[in-house]
């Protein structure tokens, strides 16, 4: 039944990667509408893989199974391009101009006074 869930999701849908939390509904032969917990169903067939016979992999990727939810480090596919790198960080001063902390920084006898505390 997990198997019709799948293939009829695919069918609409036009690929497997079906979000963990999703709930199919598909009418049994009984005509009695049931619930497969499709997403945990897939995730599940996918980490367990080496454990599936060659006709449930053959039956799985024909209806679009990805083994692997995630591309491996270094490799791009077509559908996810490889990144391009970083432009560079955009200065946060405008050139030419010098950078001022303010008048209260400073040793006491350099400093300008502001405070109603260093007037007294």
């Amino acid at each position: 039944m997990n198997y019709e869930a799948a293939k009829q999701f695919y069918e609409r849908e036009g690929h497997l990667q079906v979000p963990r939390k999703h709930v199919e509904r598909i009418v049994g032969e009984d005509q009695e509408e049931r619930e497969h917990k499709l997403g945990a169903w897939v995730g599940n067939q996918r980490s367990r893989a080496a454990t599936l016979s060659p006709e449930q992999m053959e039956l799985l990727s024909a209806i679009g199974m990805r083994w692997s939810s995630l591309p491996a480090v270094g490799k791009s596919t077509p559908a996810q391009p490889a990144p391009q790198p970083v432009s560079p960080a955009v200065p946060r001063h405008r050139p030419g101009r010098e950078h001022h902390a303010g008048p209260s920084f400073g040793p006491p006898s350099e400093r300008e006074s502001y405070s109603y505390w260093d007037n007294l």
